[in-house]
């Protein structure tokens, strides 16, 4: 299984604000898990608590790294939960993933410098 194998990519279709603010997204948003490595390439909406001066950023959840713990649980009603926690990642300390048997997804990201965003979509296996 690919929630196993830890090699699969989230496709985000809308996100919702700490203050339920919910918006459609356009293709192309993504949290691509594998087993040595998560990718992020997700939009921000919301309430930033600091800002990075002359930054070009656009304000997005965007980031590789190699270094996180992954925890899977079986999820009370079918399907997984995963605690996803990358290390020296402040856009991203905490991402939270409820992913039903069907593959629908709900993702939660914390932060160190902004409020959460959720984000819901859906799982496909990595083809390569």
């Amino acid at each position: 299984m690919m929630i196993d194998s830890q090699r699969f990519i989230f496709d985000a279709e809308t996100a919702t604000t700490m203050g339920g603010r919910t918006r459609q997204l356009t293709y192309g948003y993504d949290l691509i898990i594998k087993k040595d490595s998560i990718e992020a390439y997700l939009p921000y909406f919301g309430v930033a608590y600091t800002g990075t001066i002359g930054s070009s950023d656009d304000g997005g959840i965007k980031f590789k790294t190699a270094d996180f713990d992954y925890t899977i649980k079986d999820a009370k009603k079918g399907g997984w939960d995963i605690l996803i926690k990358p290390k020296n990642i402040t856009d991203a300390t905490q991402i939270t993933m409820n992913i039903s048997k069907a593959g629908y997804t709900t993702v939660q990201v914390n932060s160190t410098n902004r409020g959460m965003i959720s984000f819901y979509g859906s799982i496909r296996a990595i083809k390569h």
